[in-house]
């Protein structure tokens, strides 16, 4: 018996007494006999071939396609496991749905339309409760090819950092040119790039950017004590386009120049010679010397050590008194101490 072709039969019993001579009495009944299915049919798809065309900034974890391959048997003997056998794992993921019985492919990763559009992926369907008692019938799965072809879609430019750290110097003239910021186009049209400054950040339109070379210059004169840090969102934008614009931050720190205080920049050694009949107590003078501007002073302290010259006669430490014989004789040395 197939239950595929018929899965049901009814009989209709008679029962007659005396052997069905006549006069005899007779009753009737009818037997319904279901067949109960057995897993002996191997699953197939009814397409060999599927074709799909997705955007490439479809999410992540979306559907990307659904295939179905159908059994002839019923309940658990039609449920079905696929997996991807070529050029999906990783990309693609699919599962099956408890419901349908359909494979349904869904995306892992992001796709990218530059840099491959179209995967050719191979899915097989198996049956998931195979009877051991039919596997000799051959084998109880299917496959078919699924053509996803990737859409472009237009992107937002990219900018090649994200975060710029510039320095400028306070003193900085008008125009004058603080860094640059390149941003490309990831589509294969790769379109020109314009650029502008978001005046929410820069109320007070200190700085410009060159909208075709990305240079950003000043436009006003900077005061370091007012602001000496500012945050520009620089916008890029395709020449073609006004709907797609990426943000980049350039964080333009001022470094002080002109605001510092004068400091020593070196120290050397100088003899110094006083002048003859100069009274001088100490032989080390400390000094302090200031250099000015109206707003600014710097200080610093200069040791001077005095060097000694000769320009003191002896004197004798006290005054001295000697007897002297008349009658000395000549040559004759008296001891005499004198100090300097």
């Amino acid at each position: 018996m197939d239950r595929e072709m018929k899965d049901q039969y009814v009989l209709v019993i008679q029962a007659k007494d005396m052997v069905g001579q006549m006069g005899g009495l007779s009753g009737t009944t009818s037997v319904t006999i279901t067949l109960t299915d057995v897993n002996d049919n191997p699953p197939h798809f009814s397409r060999k071939n599927y074709q799909y065309t997705v955007l490439e900034s479809l999410p992540v974890a979306s559907v990307v396609a659904r295939v179905k391959a159908v059994d002839a048997d019923i309940g658990p003997n039609a449920e079905m496991e696929y997996r991807i056998i070529e050029d999906g794992p990783g990309l693609f993921n699919i599962t099956t749905d408890e419901d349908t019985q359909e494979g349904v492919i869904i995306l892992q990763k992001p796709l990218d339309f530059e840099t491959k559009n179209s995967f050719n992926v191979r899915i097989e369907a198996t049956n998931r409760n195979i009877d051991p008692a039919f596997v000799h019938l051959g084998s109880f799965s299917d496959t078919t090819s699924v053509k996803v072809t990737v859409k472009d879609v237009n992107e937002s430019p990219v900018f090649s950092t994200q975060l710029s750290r510039m320095v400028i110097s306070e003193d900085a003239k008008v125009g004058t040119s603080i860094g640059r910021v390149s941003a490309h186009d990831p589509d294969t049209s790769n379109s020109a790039i314009r650029y502008s400054i978001d005046r929410n950040t820069d109320l007070e339109r200190i700085f410009n950017v060159d909208a075709l070379s990305g240079v950003i210059s000043t436009a006003k004169p900077l005061d370091r004590e007012v602001n000496s840090v500012h945050n520009l969102t620089i916008l890029a934008m395709e020449s073609r386009k006004s709907t797609h614009t990426q943000l980049s931050t350039s964080g333009l720190k001022i470094r002080l120049v002109s605001s510092l205080w004068y400091r020593m920049a070196s120290a050397t050694t100088q003899s110094l010679t006083p002048k003859p009949n100069r009274l001088h107590a100490c032989a080390i003078n400390n000094i302090t010397v200031s250099l000015n501007d109206p707003t600014k002073i710097g200080k610093g302290f200069v040791a001077i050590t005095v060097l000694d010259i000769n320009d003191n006669a002896p004197v004798f430490a006290i005054a001295y008194e000697t007897l002297l014989c008349e009658n000395a004789a000549p040559g004759q040395v008296r001891n005499w101490r004198y100090i300097s």
